[in-house]
């Protein structure tokens, strides 16, 4: 399912990005196509501006990284860091293998580490990378996102990417019901076919809770964990949060329990 992406600027500098294209940079795995939209935060209000990719969003203009290929030889890239939460599947996995293609450090996260360690091998593998490591994280959990903050500041001593990828859907699927709808692939991309799944949906009470916690409180709360790493970055820091296309549905057949 295509996803909105918010890019969050967390720099002073509010100058316009560039936009390159995910697709620019070559990927072994499968890219799905994403909606992007982009906040700068400016000292009294709010300016929205159409978005770059995620990739691109962490190497905008306050960064060197932003063109790596204009760049001279003889110019010294400043070593970065970034955090995907959720990234051992899906767009964090591929945000994951973007980052690093543009030399940039990246820890992938996920709460099963059995899952997680694997997406690193396997990026590792498919994409001849070196520079992406693992560490389990759960969202949600306190402790969990406080070991992840010790183990970056005593290694690194900061953070400069955040990429809040982690989430849950927060509804049931009935999966026979969905390939009997056999939604063109292209629909699915465009957001187009968000109208045609209420039909095969079904979100309780205990569901609607998970993802309220998850999506919400649990990028919040991962935020905060690291907003202090953030803040020491000098190459200017980002927080980009992905969300769901299915936020866009009007009806959910809601039951009560």
């Amino acid at each position: 399912m295509s996803h909105h992406l918010a890019a969050t600027t967390a720099a002073a500098s509010t100058s316009p990005s560039r936009r390159p294209s995910l697709t620019s940079f070559p990927s072994p795995l499968h890219r799905p196509s994403a909606l992007f939209q982009q906040t700068s935060f400016a000292a009294t209000r709010t300016e929205k501006k159409p978005a770059p990719s995620v990739a691109a969003a962490a190497a905008s203009p306050v960064s060197p990284l932003h063109r790596l290929e204009e760049m001279s030889d003889h110019e010294a890239i400043p070593e970065r860091l970034a955090v995907v939460t959720g990234g051992n599947r899906g767009i964090g996995i591929e945000v994951c293998c973007q980052l690093a293609l543009q030399g940039v450090t990246v820890i992938l996260t996920a709460r099963d580490e059995e899952k997680g360690k694997a997406a690193v091998e396997s990026l590792c593998r498919e994409s001849n990378l070196s520079n992406i490591i693992f560490h389990q994280l759960d969202i949600l959990d306190a402790g969990s996102r406080a070991t992840l903050a010790r183990h970056i500041e005593t290694r690194y001593g900061k953070l400069d990417i955040l990429v809040n990828n982690a989430g849950v859907g927060g509804v049931a699927v009935d999966q026979e019901g969905l390939r009997a709808l056999n939604i063109d692939p292209k629909m699915w991309l465009s957001g187009k076919a968000a109208h045609l799944i209420e039909s095969v949906i079904v979100q309780t009470y205990d569901e609607a809770v998970k993802c309220l916690n998850t999506n919400y409180y649990g990028l919040k709360w991962a935020t905060e964990a690291l907003l202090p790493l953030l803040k020491k970055s000098t190459s200017g820091a980002r927080i980009i949060n992905t969300s769901s296309l299915r936020s866009e549905l009007q009806v959910y057949r809601l039951l009560q329990q």
